[in-house]
């Protein structure tokens, strides 16, 4: 008997943008804006390629309807910034997708570039989603907890495979100074920035190390701090319960100034179990016979990393023995295993990665 799912779907193409746009503007200008309409509750997937050409003082961001998704503006060493990439939840309608870019040099051939812009939705089955904004005015010296919230994550469910078991949720945040001064996102060991609004970030009231910051990035030839705007990314697996559970997200911006600032959070959440990972992990737990054949097929999502699905777990001793089976590969991927030998049963012996890809489909072949 074979049994499947499409766990990822609804999906659309709405932008695939390769011409690149600049402005020389000393304020935040326009540099794309474009309508899209959502059909169904999903997530707009996002992909934004920067291109500055100066060596400081340029910036981007973008928002839909007004929910900032990206930002960053560097105020030194800037040469080669990284595309970034995020899952913004959406309730049906339409949406206007706005980039704006500027620049804060004195040079006039200084020039922000915008070099490609690729938007689209789709939606996985299993799926973890907040989307939230804030405003408040920290004061001078203070500490405030402007976004505090519980996410829910979704009871395990029967699957073709078995049951789900983790769900792969990444957390993006932006953040804007309301005096326009630096943005810094720190990590819990890393002292607060000077002069600025700085960003810590708890999950379950402990602090976690953010994944990705723009100004922390070896890609930057020197220090970097961002003025006005910057973005942080965190990205983590939860264990699914036998009930709904949740996990708690808290922004915390702590204000060195000697004035008082606004801040201005937007918190971008999205996951399931079926957004691989960075490094291997057991989304599900199998539970078929004998003798039964699994498939399972990962592509990209929205990057084409060198994906890899095997059978196997962690021995006592590292003598090269923990994988028994294994395919990887970019593009699409197609994996199938059928357990002949070991037992299906054998905890996280199915494990998983490509981050920037997904699954696309589940299957198994039941026999006995």
């Amino acid at each position: 008997m074979m049994l499947w799912e499409l766990v990822r779907k609804n999906e659309a193409r709405h932008v695939t943008d390769t011409t690149e746009v600049s402005t020389a503007s000393d304020t935040w200008a326009v540099l794309k804006s474009y309508t899209i309409s959502i059909d169904v509750e999903k997530a707009l997937v996002w992909y934004i390629k920067p291109t500055f050409n100066s060596v400081q003082s340029q910036g981007l961001r973008a928002k839909v309807n007004g929910q900032y998704f990206f930002g960053l503006q560097g105020v030194s060493a800037l040469k080669v910034v990284q595309p970034r990439w995020g899952l913004v939840y959406l309730q049906p309608g339409t949406y206007n997708v706005i980039v704006e870019g500027r620049h804060l040099s004195t040079s006039s051939t200084d020039v922000v570039k915008l070099t490609e812009c690729r938007l689209g939705s789709m939606r996985f089955s299993d799926d973890v989603k907040l989307t939230k904004s804030a405003s408040q005015s920290v004061g001078a010296g203070t500490t405030l907890t402007v976004i505090n919230e519980n996410v829910t994550i979704p009871a395990k469910r029967r699957i073709a495979l078995g049951y789900t078991k983790r769900t792969v949720v990444k957390i993006d945040v932006v953040v804007i100074s309301g005096n326009d001064k630096d943005v810094t996102f720190r990590n819990p060991t890393e002292g607060n920035g000077t002069d600025a609004l700085t960003v810590r970030l708890k999950i379950n009231d402990s602090y976690v190390a953010w994944k990705e910051r723009y100004e922390h990035e070896p890609q930057y030839y020197g220090a970097g701090t961002q003025k006005g705007v910057e973005m942080g990314s965190y990205w983590t697996p939860f264990d699914v319960s036998d009930s709904q559970s949740s996990f708690n997200v808290k922004v915390e911006i702590i204000n060195t100034q000697t004035a008082s600032d606004t801040a201005y959070v937007y918190v971008n959440v999205y996951g399931s179990p079926w957004l691989l990972y960075d490094s291997f992990i057991s989304p599900v737990d199998l539970l078929v016979t004998f003798g039964s054949t699994i498939y399972i097929i990962s592509e990209p999502l929205v990057l084409d990393p060198t994906k890899e699905v095997r059978i196997g777990w962690e021995k006592a001793v590292d003598r090269a023995t923990d994988v028994y089976y294994s395919q990887s590969g970019t593009g699409i991927l197609v994996f199938n295993y059928t357990f002949d030998v070991w037992s299906p049963t054998i905890p996280d012996i199915l494990k998983m990665m490509g981050w920037g890809a997904s699954v696309m489909k589940i299957a198994a072949d039941i026999r006995g």
